[in-house]
């Protein structure tokens, strides 16, 4: 518990201070730019989870397309030319890449090189949601943000205490053993509060008006798909017999371990903002 703790203090101490300076021009791209590190350090630890961290000629595509489609998303969000070409790019991508797999005639089963492409996109897509609900042009996008951490990290927090002290109902023992019903209610309980004091917290010092309604409903929902994150990433775990995907955080795991659960969050956020025009903050 005190290794998690200390490593959790340090890991806050150098990611706040990127997170309050990226609005400024400089902590832009060093916020884009640590984003863009933990992407691909997260795609490196799921290739590694399913063995095929040391097949270089099916990797390295891999990275370099993701890290291309990254770039092209965030830089190029907007553009006419990547609406209409980026879906047959996707789609020559997978072809290509499960074709190689095809011919190294066994070396790379296909399933391995299907799973690490949808753990490529997912992830790719996961991340740059955060980077493109952050820089936002229409919306609140540097309190709205906020929400994908504040909602994955708290419900963790929360349905950690609550199912120490309270579980005693196993949520699903053959994917997670230690998560009860009671952590994963307490987990949803303590986000929509999370939520709802940040709200008041914006509301009252910077001004601005809160959709209370659509922060509660989005607190509940976020809460639920970071659990359901979480649950994913154990399963794929426990399928590839690992009890972690790295250990560059101590207590923690990996980078795949502490942003599992932000992952659908900032997606579900990304989602509800840009292709619902949902509106949690405006003046």
């Amino acid at each position: 518990m005190l290794k998690r703790i200390l490593t959790a203090v340090i890991a806050l101490a150098v990611f706040v201070p990127v997170l309050v300076f990226s609005g400024a021009e400089v902590g832009k791209y060093i916020f884009i730019g640590l984003i863009f590190l933990l992407t691909m350090m997260a795609l490196f630890e799921s290739s590694k989870c399913i063995g095929l961290s040391k097949k270089f000629w099916i990797i390295i595509p891999v990275f370099v397309f993701s890290a291309a489609l990254m770039v092209a998303i965030t830089i190029f969000g907007d553009a006419p030319w990547l609406k209409q070409y980026g879906l047959a790019a996707v789609i020559c991508f997978v072809f290509i890449i499960l074709s190689v797999s095809m011919l190294s005639r066994g070396v790379v089963r296909i399933a391995q090189t299907a799973e690490l492409l949808t753990l490529a996109f997912y992830i790719v897509f996961g991340f740059t949601s955060i980077v493109l609900l952050r820089y936002s042009t229409d919306t609140y996008g540097n309190y709205l943000y906020l929400l994908v951490f504040i909602g994955a990290w708290l419900t963790d927090t929360g349905a950690y205490f609550v199912g120490r002290f309270l579980g005693k109902h196993k949520l699903i023992p053959t994917v997670s053993p230690k998560k009860t019903v009671e952590g994963a209610i307490g987990g949803i309980v303590v986000c929509i509060i999370s939520f709802v004091v940040f709200g008041l917290i914006v509301s009252n010092i910077h001004s601005l008006q809160v959709n209370w309604v659509a922060l509660i409903i989005a607190g509940l929902v976020a809460s639920v798909l970071s659990q359901f994150g979480d649950l994913i990433m154990s399963y794929l775990k426990r399928e590839h017999g690992i009890k972690d995907f790295a250990t560059i955080l101590p207590g923690h795991g990996g980078i795949l371990d502490r942003f599992d659960s932000a992952i659908p969050v900032s997606v579900f956020l990304f989602v509800l903002n840009a292709v619902c025009k949902v509106m949690i903050f405006y003046e």
